[in-house]
């Protein structure tokens, strides 16, 4: 019995230890298993931490960020410049010319370097100009962080950096950097090298940027040597943002909408076809009149919207004289006709051409004379030209044509429906019968929106931005890069061409621009008129390039709103 029962405890036993065995075997393997599982999963995380570092240190990533990065560098770039001319300007005394307020080319792109890469004004100079978030180390440094966390080390230094503008409304930052990736035994798993044969080049476009050049100039004037002292700091000057036009140089060439036979002046305005409106804003309008009869007494019963009492052959000037101008659709009839007049033994018959009708400023001409023989037509007196009847004051175009006259611009009814501005333009100040004499009416509105907006255009003689941000050195001609603006307000109301680098530049040649702000009527753009804006006007080079040299307001027709032949 004692045998028996100690062979079954050792039966037991012997069957733990071999099960017990079979545990250990079994973990063993399966702890194996696991450590291959880890070292393959380990393997494929590295791996996809290496293939990501090795797409976001690419050629176009780095461009990309740059690109994100460079916009606040550019405004915080712009925001020193200005901040330290205005210092100078402040405590230099009579060191104010341009040299001395901006910073040198070479410095504005070392600048620009140091703010995207680091922050701060240059390398020697710790001063922060931008947040850490935005700069490229700290975009560096959070990769770093990334990748150490599964065994990977990422470099990426800065050889070189430049700036350079190969477009008007871009900068390129042009990095040559070498980018590096090694696991923690130091292994080289990636190696990247973007030299000057093959940089990394971010373009940064400069829409939403200060203008530093207006602002300091601005603030040269008013503060400056010359100045009147009358602003606190050098942040109450203008601030000028930089935008694009919408408008092509085309765009800004005045639009022909209509195209008359008789008018006299000029003046700009937006049409309507309510009288009543001299009792608002008459001077903003151009009144569009179907029918003269309607306001002018042609010697029967009148039937003008206003009866006032007018005679034969006159105008009810209380309406019409308050508008700016008038627009009168439909041509006069013409009656033609011949008076004979005697002197000594000579007999002049003169051929006469009366306009009738649809008229303001009705008009009466000798077109020939015709003498009895033997004698000369010097004995006939000159007649000349004569306004007869419907006489108005203000500036007017009659737009349909007769006899030999032929529309190629009709006058579209929308302007009249949406109260749209036009500027209507006549040489001189009578109404002629001559063909040859053009009466036109304008869409001047893309030039204006441009100026009155402040919108930058493309033009080579112009500065570029970053010439903008050195005072215009080292050459003010841009070439493709060059961009300008016009300068419209108080702060800019010298007799100067307000194209900005012309104004503070030399100006010659200037003209006034119909229609323009302080030129939309003549008694605006008079020498002697002291308008708060100032006379806009343009050199007579850029009146040729924005396409506006025939509205330039010279002479009589700027100075003088009389008729003389």
């Amino acid at each position: 019995m004692v045998l028996f029962g100690f062979r079954k405890g050792f039966f037991f036993t012997l069957m733990a230890v071999v099960f017990l065995s079979f545990i250990l075997v079994s973990t063993s393997v399966w702890l194996a298993a696991q450590k291959q599982v880890e070292a393959r999963v380990s393997s494929k995380m590295e791996a996809f931490a290496l293939e990501q570092a090795a797409l976001q240190s690419s050629r176009e990533s780095v461009a990309s960020h740059v690109e994100f990065i460079g916009r606040r560098a550019l405004y915080n770039l712009s925001m020193d410049v200005i901040s330290e001319g205005g210092r100078k300007i402040d405590n230099v005394p009579h060191e104010h010319s341009i040299n001395k307020i901006f910073p040198t080319p070479a410095k504005v792109q070392a600048e620009l370097c140091s703010i995207i890469v680091n922050g701060t004004r240059f390398a020697d100079d710790a001063t922060i100009l931008a947040e850490r978030e935005d700069t490229l180390m700290h975009w560096v440094d959070s990769l770093n962080k990334s990748t150490n966390r599964i065994g990977l080390n990422f470099a990426f230094e800065v050889e070189n950096c430049g700036v350079q503008q190969s477009d008007a409304w871009h900068v390129d930052l042009v990095l040559e950097a070498n980018v590096s990736i090694s696991n923690n035994d130091k292994t080289l798993q990636l190696n990247r090298s973007y030299d000057s044969l093959n940089p990394i080049v971010a373009r940064i476009p400069i829409n939403g940027t200060l203008d530093a050049f207006i602002t300091l100039m601005d603030y040269k004037a008013h503060n400056g040597e010359y100045g009147d002292n009358t602003l606190a700091s050098v942040w109450d000057a203008t601030i000028r943002q930089i935008y694009s036009s919408n408008n092509s140089l085309s765009d800004l060439a005045p639009v022909l909408v209509g195209e008359g036979s008789r008018g006299k002046g000029w003046a700009y305005g937006n049409v309507t076809s309510s009288p009543g409106l001299r009792e608002t804003n008459p001077g903003q309008y151009l009144l569009f009149v179907e029918d003269v009869s309607d306001y002018c007494n042609e010697g029967e019963e009148i039937t003008a919207i206003f009866e006032d009492d007018i005679a034969p052959g006159e105008c009810n000037n209380r309406v019409l004289d308050q508008f700016v101008g008038v627009i009168v659709d439909g041509a006069p009839s013409n009656v033609f006709g011949t008076e004979t007049e005697v002197y000594g033994e000579c007999t002049c018959t003169y051929f006469t051409e009366n306009e009738t009708g649809n008229c303001l400023d009705c008009a009466s001409r000798v077109s020939r004379v015709e003498v009895s023989e033997g004698c000369a037509v010097s004995v006939c007196p000159d007649k000349g030209n004569t306004r007869y009847a419907n006489l108005v004051s203000v500036p007017f175009v009659t737009t349909g044509m007769t006899g030999s006259f032929t529309s190629t611009h009709v006058f579209p009814q929308e302007y009249v429906d949406s109260n749209k501005a036009v500027l209507i333009d006549s040489p001189g100040w009578c109404n002629s019968f001559e063909p040859s004499i053009g009466h036109f009416i304008y869409d001047i509105e893309a030039l204006r929106e441009t100026a009155i907006c402040g919108y930058y255009l493309e033009d080579g003689d112009a500065p570029s931005f970053l010439q903008r941000l050195a005072g215009l050195r080292p050459s003010s001609l841009g070439g493709s890069a060059g961009v300008e603006t016009m300068l419209v307000g108080m702060w800019a109301r010298d007799p100067d061409s307000r194209v900005d680098h012309v104004y503070y530049g030399t100006s010659i040649d200037e003209g006034k621009i119909k229609g323009m702000p302080g030129c939309k009527d003549v008694e605006m753009c008079e020498d002697d008129n002291d308008v708060p804006l100032g006379h806009f006007l343009l050199d007579l080079d850029h009146s040729n390039y924005y396409g506006v040299s025939e509205l330039r307001c010279e002479g009589d027709e700027c100075d003088s709103n009389a008729c003389v032949e």
